[in-house]
C-alpha cells in the first residue's frame, strides 16, 4: 500500500453524451431529462433533496437533480441512469446528482468510494469525466474504481477502456500522444495517485495497477459489483484481455475468503449444530456496538430471563415465530440463564470495557457443572463488524430473520 499525504480535494464526475454536436447547427438541441434511480440498497441509505428535506431511500426510488445520496456504515446502493451507466456506492460514501439530461451528468463524489461502469451509447459517443481539485480526467466505456478517502485524496484504478487525465488547468489529450507532463493517458490495469493542489507532472502519478491495493480498498459490495461488470465484459465478448479473466478469479477469491471469515463467526449464532447440546448458541459480540447476538436453535422455551447489570430482562412470545429468531441484547457485561438449566457468564479480559470471550457453565439436574465441560466455554465470536455484514458476506439476507432487542 503506498503511503499517501493528505491534502484537502474535492471530487466531482461528470458524464458527457456527446451526440450530434457536429452538426452544422448554431445551438445545440435542448437537452432530454435521464431517469435517475436507485437499486440494490444494503442497509441505511438516505438522500438529502435541494429543499432540505432528508428521507430513507427504497429500491427503485427516484434521484432529481440536486439530491445527495449518502450510504451509512456498511451501506451501499446503485445509481442507474437511463442510458445504461451505473455507480455503485461503498461505505460511507456521499455523492450529489447535479445534472442528468442527455447533455450530460455531474456526480459530485464528496467522499467514500464508487465503482464505475459506463456503458457505449448507439446513439453517440459516450465520455465520463473526472474533476478533482488535482485533476481532471475523461474516459469511455469504461470500468473504474475511485476512493475519495473523507475528500482529501483521489486513488483512480482503471480496468477496461481509457481514461485521460490532467491538471485542472491542462487541456485533456484526446489521444496517447497528445499527453505531456502536465497530462497522462491511462490504458487498462494502470493507476493513479493524487494528493495536494498543486500537482503539475500528473504522468509522473500514473502506475501500474497494485491488484491488492485495489481489493484492499473496495468494500464487499463494490468488489461483488466489480466481478459481475468484469464478467459481463468477458462474457459479452466485449473485451479480450487476459489480465480480466485473471482479476475476475482474484476477486472470486477475495470474495470466498470473506464469506468463510463471516460463517467462522455467524457458526456461534446461526449454526444448526449444536456443539454443546444446548439451545442456546453462546452468540457474537459486535465490539462496536458493543451487542451480544444470540439465537435459539431448537426448540422455542415459553420464557428466557437474560439477567443484565440493569436487571433481570423477560422475553416470551405469544405467537410462533415465522423466522428464526435473533436476539440482539444491548448489554455487553451480561449473564443469561434460561428455563433450560443454562448459565451463561460473560468475562471481562485486562482493562476492556467489553468482554471479549462469552462461555457458559452446562447445569446438570443437580445444579452442579456437567461432567466434561470446564469452567468456561469459550464460544463466542467477536469483532468490529455488524451481524448483517457478516450474513451478506456470507450470501445470506438480515430481511430472513426475526430481530428482538433486549434492552439491559
Amino acid at each position: 500500500m503506498h503511503k499517501r499525504i493528505f491534502y484537502p480535494v474535492v471530487m466531482i464526475i461528470l458524464i458527457s453524451l456527446l451526440a450530434g454536436l457536429l452538426g452544422g447547427c448554431s445551438q445545440p438541441p435542448a437537452a432530454d431529462p435521464l431517469s435517475v434511480r436507485v437499486e440494490s440498497i444494503e442497509g441505511s441509505v438516505s438522500v438529502l433533496s435541494v429543499s432540505g428535506e432528508t428521507r430513507k431511500l427504497s429500491n427503485q426510488d427516484s434521484l432529481q437533480p440536486g439530491d445527495k445520496v449518502t450510504t451509512e456504515d456498511y451501506a451501499s446502493c446503485r445509481i442507474v441512469y437511463e442510458n445504461g451507466t451505473e455507480t455503485t456506492l461503498g461505505s460511507g460514501t456521499s455523492v450529489i446528482v447535479n445534472q442528468a439530461d442527455s447533455s450530460g451528468v455531474r456526480l459530485n463524489v464528496t467522499m467514500g468510494k464508487v465503482w464505475i461502469k459506463v456503458k457505449h451509447l448507439i446513439i453517440g459517443e459516450e465520455t465520463f469525466e473526472t474533476e478533482t481539485r488535482q485533476v481532471n480526467a475523461a474516459v469511455r466505456g469504461t470500468l473504474f474504481y475511485v476512493d475519495a478517502g473523507s475528500g482529501e485524496s483521489t486513488y483512480i484504478a482503471l480496468l477496461d477502456g481509457i481514461l485521460a487525465a490532467g491538471g485542472s488547468e491542462a487541456e485533456l489529450p484526446n489521444t496517447a500522444a497528445e499527453a505531456g507532463a502536465e497530462t497522462a493517458w491511462l490504458e487498462p490495469f494502470q493507476q493513479l495517485e493524487v494528493s495536494g493542489t498543486e500537482n503539475k507532472n500528473i504522468e509522473s502519478l500514473k502506475s501500474g495497477l497494485n491488484v491488492n491495493e485495489l481489493l484492499e480498498s473496495a468494500d464487499r459490495p463494490l468488489l461483488q459489483q466489480m466481478l459481475l461488470d468484469l464478467q459481463e465484459r468477458i462474457g459479452e465478448g466485449i473485451s479480450a484481455d487476459q489480465r480480466l479473466s485473471d482479476l475476475a478469479k482474484q476477486l472470486e477469491e477475495a470474495l470466498k475468503d470473506l464469506a468463510s471469515e463471516a460463517r467462522g463467526l455467524l457458526d456461534y449464532v446461526l449454526t444448526d449444530k449444536d456443539i454443546y447440546s444446548v439451545s442456546m448458541k453462546g452468540g457474537y459480540l459486535d465490539e462496536k456496538s458493543g451487542i451480544l447476538y444470540r439465537s435459539i436453535q431448537s426448540e422455542f422455551p415459553k420464557e428466557i430471563t437474560f439477567f443484565t447489570n440493569a436487571g433481570e430482562v423477560k422475553w416470551s412470545s405469544a405467537v410462533l415465530q415465522a423466522k428464526p429468531v435473533i436476539f440482539r441484547i444491548h448489554d455487553p457485561k451480561l449473564i443469561n440463564k434460561d428455563e433450560i438449566g443454562i448459565l451463561d457468564q460473560l468475562t471481562e479480559l485486562g482493562l476492556s470495557i467489553y468482554p471479549k470471550v462469552a462461555g457458559w457453565k452446562p447445569l446438570n439436574a443437580s445444579g452442579e457443572v456437567a461432567d466434561g465441560y470446564s469452567e468456561y466455554i469459550p464460544i463466542n465470536g467477536a469483532s468490529g463488524l455488524p451481524i448483517e455484514e457478516l450474513m451478506r458476506r456470507n450470501g445470506q439476507q438480515p430481511a430472513d430473520y426475526e430481530f428482538v432487542d433486549i434492552q439491559g
